[in-house]
């Protein structure tokens, strides 16, 4: 976007595309590190190598999530490239939290019910939300403070609620939470766009399901994700 020209004078679309060919640029960079790191590091550290294997994964699903709403097609339907499969959101959550493991696991607590919950949507963009969630949980709390993830099955549909001890949302601006490039007046000192929550509410309306802040005071929030539950999509452990 030009140095001083508003978002509003542009076209979404336009914004949309400008946005995401900001973020793949750093990928870029962030991907030649690592695999320069994996060629420097010895044969037998194999945990290390685990991490940036781990790493470099995570980049190139991020660049492909990315090349995919740089889709003409998709950014003219705005249908952001979804799928719908019945996936294990149980899964999907552990993975989120391994992806944001701090070397403290303890930091992060997950409570569901025992078993599988099989939940249609998209998988990767189901990630992309609970990455997006989560990483905001840990950004805006103090360092070693708990964050509480939980899986609740209500009615048809599964609610995935991630609690945190961090810096709240004012009440009079959590109406624009959700708008593009907003930034709440506790978090501006915090590197951040403004999109997360505004991408992550679309993609979960886009899977019939909702993204919503349920609480919020100055002892942290609670954001809650809910996905409808597959067809006999509980199996017990």
């Amino acid at each position: 976007m030009p140095a001083g020209e508003p978002a509003a004078a542009w076209p979404e679309t336009d914004l949309f595309a400008a946005v995401v060919h900001e973020l793949r640029q750093p990928l870029t960079v962030i991907r030649g590190q690592l695999q320069l790191g994996i060629r420097q590091i010895g044969k037998d550290a194999i945990r290390e190598r685990g991490s940036i294997d781990l790493a470099i994964a995570q980049v190139d699903r991020m660049d492909r999530l990315l090349g995919e709403m740089l889709d003409p097609s998709v950014l003219a339907s705005s249908g952001l490239g979804l799928v719908s499969v019945a996936f294990d959101v149980v899964r999907a959550i552990v993975d989120a939290i391994g992806r944001h493991d701090d070397g403290d696991t303890r930091r992060i607590s997950f409570e569901w019910p025992h078993g599988t919950v099989h939940v249609c949507g998209d998988p990767d963009r189901t990630a992309q939300i609970l990455d997006n969630v989560l990483g905001n949980a840990l950004r805006y709390s103090p360092p070693k403070t708990p964050i509480e993830v939980s899986l609740t099955i209500v009615g048809a549909e599964a609610q995935i609620r991630i609690a945190d001890h961090g810096l709240g949302v004012p009440a009079d601006e959590r109406a624009r939470l959700f708008t593009p490039f907003f930034r709440t007046s506790s978090s501006r000192d915090v590197p951040g766009t403004g999109l997360g929550l505004h991408i992550s509410k679309r993609l979960a309306e886009r899977q019939d399901g909702r993204l919503w802040l349920e609480a919020s005071s100055s002892a942290g929030s609670v954001f809650a994700l809910e996905l409808p539950v597959a067809m006999s999509g509980r199996e017990s452990a």
